[in-house]
């Protein structure tokens, strides 16, 4: 797919790059044809393999295939967990999340979720570590403990002032907002 890069590691790189942009415009054969490329080109059981199994588990929950999609996952995190590699291990512990709560699994959500704010945590990983917040406060809103919820949105807000990034500080404040009018205040 990309032959004229001599370079593996960058080969690689653009692949999964490439399978992104495939994935953004919706085009799943060609997400899918590059990134199961790009797996089967990475070496086995090393990190380049987990981050490609990590997309096409995020590929296949787009498309709705959540059991493929878990089972691809539960593929990359073991290699993650072996080889301690926390950034991608954080990554595809918080894609299971995603898909748990797609499924109605909130329970397993949360312990995905609350998996991958913990890494992110010892990472100092602070944007991650808003994002996370924020669906901790979406499981604990699906759950009914709307203060849960409000106080994992208020840690989101301050992660987010703290970075200076206006665009999610003003999506954590809105939600914020939303979950304040259910709680009556």
């Amino acid at each position: 797919a990309i032959p004229h890069l001599a370079d593996a590691g960058a080969k690689l790189e653009a692949m999964r790059q490439l399978g992104r942009l495939y994935q953004r415009i919706s085009d799943w054969d060609s997400a899918q044809q590059i990134l199961s490329e790009g797996l089967a080109a990475s070496p086995p059981q090393m990190a380049d393999a987990a981050r490609f199994q990590i997309l096409l588990g995020q590929l296949y929950s787009r498309q709705s295939h959540y059991r493929r999609a878990l089972d691809i996952l539960q593929d990359a995190y073991h290699i993650c967990r072996r080889l301690e590699e926390p950034d991608i291990l954080a990554q595809c512990v918080g894609t299971m999340g995603i898909i748990h709560f797609f499924r109605d699994a909130y329970k397993k959500s949360l312990a995905c979720y609350e998996e991958a704010l913990a890494l992110a945590r010892d990472q100092a990983d602070e944007e991650n570590t808003a994002v996370w917040l924020s669906n901790i406060a979406a499981i604990h809103l699906q759950l009914g403990d709307f203060n849960q919820a409000l106080a994992h949105l208020q840690q989101a807000v301050a992660v987010q002032k703290r970075l200076g990034n206006q665009e999610q500080t003003a999506v954590a404040l809105g939600n914020l907002g939303n979950d304040s009018r259910k709680l009556g205040d």
